[in-house]
């Protein structure tokens, strides 16, 4: 899938995946867009660092919240990484 295919964000994916909980989803999201400034700011000091290991596994992390909460755009970026 290339970028032009991947939408940002699917919310009628993710809320699906919430099972149409919208609280739930709601309190996901939050989590999500939490632990993603933090991600993005390890995955730069890794970079810097030129330490591929710890960025090898915070882009799966990223991946995979990513993936679950149907980010799909944050989802492809992380897997190039």
């Amino acid at each position: 899938m290339s970028d032009g295919d991947a939408r940002v964000f699917d919310a009628d994916e993710a809320l699906s995946r919430a099972d149409g909980d919208r609280e739930l989803l709601s309190e996901l999201m939050e989590m999500y867009l939490v632990q993603t400034k933090g991600d993005i700011a390890e995955i730069e000091a890794a970079i810097s660092r030129k330490d591929t290991k710890r960025l090898e596994f915070v882009a799966h992390s990223l991946k995979g919240a990513s993936a679950t909460l149907a980010a799909e755009l944050v989802r492809v970026q992380a897997y190039r990484m």
